[in-house]
């Protein structure tokens, strides 16, 4: 399948939502209303990513990118793990790894 590598501009735009959303889960898991509040935080941010990528024509459900989003969903949902920046990894490594791989012919 020949996809369009993703632009710098759209990787970085990316990859700075991803961290906008690691560091409001972080900010919201010092009150207690930040344990409801960053489980609909994740859905939404699946949501964004999900729709972003697509639209790049890149499946985060295809077979090279399951595991990753699957981890990150779990990491996002399990409380006192999810201040680790799990969005920031996948979107980052998902990013660079477009950035990386071979145009089709």
């Amino acid at each position: 399948m020949n996809t369009e590598k993703i632009s710098i501009a759209a990787g970085g735009t990316l990859i700075a939502s991803a961290v906008a959303f690691d560091i409001i889960q972080f900010l919201l898991v010092l009150p207690w209303i930040g344990l409801l509040v960053n489980s609909i935080i994740s859905i939404f941010a699946a949501m964004f990513f999900g729709m972003s990528f697509s639209h790049y024509d890149m499946s985060i459900m295809s077979p090279e990118r399951f595991l990753g989003f699957g981890g990150t969903m779990v990491g996002e949902v399990v409380p006192g793990v999810d201040i680790v920046p799990f969005w920031t990894v996948f979107v980052a490594r998902t990013v660079v790894h477009e950035w990386r791989s071979p145009r089709g012919i």
